[in-house]
This record gives structure tokens, sequence and C-alpha cells, in this order.
């Protein structure tokens, strides 16, 4: 079973921690970017959509939970921003580690998530996802997610 819980201000510090490095390492290989130069790029985008933290409105953090016989196990994260009047949600960040993988745990957060969308009246939800992340595309086409648009680069030799 996987539920939805609030991060904590310390859980938020360590994600935060995480998320730079994570999205550092995906700028990398997607804009061939200098693991420095993606360090940095990382926090300020993060710092720019969270600017209150934890306290940013209209922005919720969670953790994934995984629960089994031997308890309570953090299986990833999920981070939303929710525009009430336009009626959609943002996924900023959905996050599963590498053993929750293929379980079928992203599809059931996913679901749960469309669900508490709908009761809330929200119409639309958008997320980006790397060209170099094919399970979770075929993830997001099976689930009814389109493409609507399309980023590209070009590396100029120096």
């Amino acid at each position: 079973m996987i539920t939805l819980q609030a991060m904590t201000e310390e859980e938020f510090k360590s994600f935060r921690v995480w998320l730079v490095e994570d999205y550092a390492n995906d700028l990398v290989s997607n804009h061939h970017l200098s693991i420095d130069e993606a360090r940095i790029d990382a926090a300020e985008a993060i710092d720019r959509m969270l600017t209150k933290g934890l306290e940013t409105p209209n922005h919720s953090l969670s953790n994934i939970l995984f629960h089994n016989d031997s308890g309570r196990l953090r299986a990833g994260y999920l981070w939303t921003e929710i525009n009430e009047d336009k009626k959609q949600c943002f996924i900023a960040e959905i996050y599963l580690h590498p053993e929750f993988r293929g379980r079928g745990l992203g599809r059931y957060v996913l679901e749960d998530l469309e669900t508490h969308l709908r009761q809330r009246g929200i119409t639309r939800i958008g997320l980006h996802v790397f060209a170099n992340n094919q399970a979770a595309s075929q993830l997001y086409t099976k689930m009814g997610y389109q493409v609507t648009g399309l980023h590209m680069l070009k590396i100029l030799d120096r």
C-alpha cells in the first residue's frame, strides 16, 4: 500500500539537497552542462519555484510511503503545484527510488493524485519529463498524458 505524507521541515532540507543533485544530473545528461554549472542552475530553478520552502503557496511536497509487513518505507517523493483559478496542477517532481520501480507504484500515486484533484475541481495535470527517461515517458503515455511541446537543443562547437 502507498500513502502520501507531508514533508517536515527537516525532510524538506534533505529533499532539497537530493533534488538539486538529481536535477543537476539530468541537466548534465540532457543539456550537456558541466556538473558545476548544472548544480548552480538546478539550485536556482528550485529556489525560484519554492520561494518559501515548504510554505510556498500552492505547492505541496510529500513523501511517498510504501507500507508492508515491516512498516513504512520512504519509496519516493511527490511535489505538486496547484493553480485553483486555472483548475490545473503541475507535477514538479515525482520520484520513486529504484528498488520501488516496476511494481505499479508510480501508476498508483498518479491515480490517487488524479482522484484528489478531481475532488478539488482540478481538470488538467501537466508535467515535464526528460528525453532520456523512457520508463517515465511510457508510463505517462499509458495513463493518457499527451506531448504538448518539444524542447530541442543543439550544442555548438566552441
